[in-house]
């Protein structure tokens, strides 16, 4: 299923729609770094701010070691939090509720489209909160919850049909 007539071929639709939203993640932290620069907050800058101003100040080495930082503590908690586990059920879960039988997430996203674009939400900003903060697995496992209970609903009911 292609959408229908004029609509982009899947793979360029995905790189349109990854590429949308990288567009629009820039454009919202440049106008917040806007905002931020334009009305200064009343009382010490909090570290977000103290990391901009570093970043306008030519700064990248203060900014890599924010970066080391953050990947060391969610190293630090993969291997101690029960999070990890919890991210690796969901992504096995997922995996083998979407992989087998071929076809079926084509089906589920003809059939529940606001499910699944939810769920799609959903994986992004898991990913991008592993990515970006320093308790992140948290925050994933938090989120693979909202993916694989849906997905496993809708299983469960694929088969309540058949039987």
């Amino acid at each position: 299923m292609h959408g229908g007539p004029g609509a982009a071929p899947r793979g360029r639709g995905l790189l349109r729609g990854v590429g949308g939203v990288a567009l629009a993640a820039a454009a919202g932290l440049a106008a917040l770094w806007l905002v931020n620069r334009a009305m200064p907050a009343a009382g010490p800058p909090s570290h977000i701010g103290r990391a901009m101003q570093q970043l306008a100040d030519g700064r990248l080495d203060l900014i890599g070691l924010i970066v080391v930082r953050k990947l060391q503590m969610n190293a630090h908690l993969i291997g101690v939090s029960i999070w990890s586990k919890v991210v690796l059920t969901g992504i096995f879960v997922m995996a083998v509720l979407v992989l087998r039988p071929r076809g079926v997430f084509r089906r589920w996203l003809a059939e529940y489209p606001y499910i699944m674009h939810g769920i799609a939400a959903n994986l992004v900003g898991a990913i991008a909160a592993l990515l970006l903060n320093d308790s992140g697995i948290v925050a994933a496992g938090t989120m693979i919850g909202f993916i694989t209970v849906p997905l496993l609903a809708i299983r469960l009911r694929e088969r309540e049909k058949t039987v």
